[in-house]
């Protein structure tokens, strides 16, 4: 029950045309996927946000470290009047 040499010469070709042709198809798909979102990219008016900045943090933390101080330094001169 085996296959002659010519049986499986046309099975192999048979195969790799059902593979070739799978393969032609997930490209078709695959560049049309693409063209859409790059078709999408270019006509979007909002584009994806940036990343956040560690600038803006940096800033925002050093503004309350300074409010920090200075509520400190009232409180502190404060108790200095209190005391007299």
């Amino acid at each position: 029950m085996g296959y002659s040499s010519d049986e499986q010469r046309r099975n192999n070709l048979l195969v790799g045309d059902e593979r070739t042709e799978l393969l032609e198809t997930i490209r078709e798909i695959v560049d049309k996927e693409v063209d859409r979102k790059l078709a999408s990219a270019s006509h979007d008016p909002h584009p994806e946000k940036p990343p956040p900045r560690h600038g803006l943090l940096k800033r925002l933390f050093a503004l309350l470290r300074c409010c920090n101080r200075g509520s400190r330094a009232k409180n502190s001169s404060t108790n200095k009047f209190d005391r007299q």
